[in-house]
C-alpha cells in the first residue's frame, strides 16, 4: 500500500467513528425528536438547556 492511501485511509475511519458518536449525542436525539414530533418546541428548549447545563439532570433514554 502506498504511502498516500495510508493516511486517507485513517481520516476515513476516523469520520465513521465521530459519526457513530454523533447518533448517541443528546443534542441529536432531541433534534430528531422535535423533528418526529415527539417533542413541542419548548420541552426542545428545555431538554437542550438541561444538556448544555447539567447533563445530569436528563431523563433517561
Amino acid at each position: 500500500m502506498s504511502t498516500m492511501k495510508k493516511p486517507g485511509i485513517v481520516f476515513i475511519a476516523l469520520f465513521y467513528v465521530n459519526i457513530l458518536f454523533a447518533f448517541d449525542n443528546p443534542l441529536v436525539l432531541i433534534n430528531h425528536d422535535l423533528r418526529d414530533g415527539l417533542i413541542s418546541d419548548l420541552k426542545a428548549v428545555e431538554l437542550k438547556t438541561r444538556v448544555l447545563l447539567i447533563p445530569e439532570s436528563l431523563p433517561d433514554r
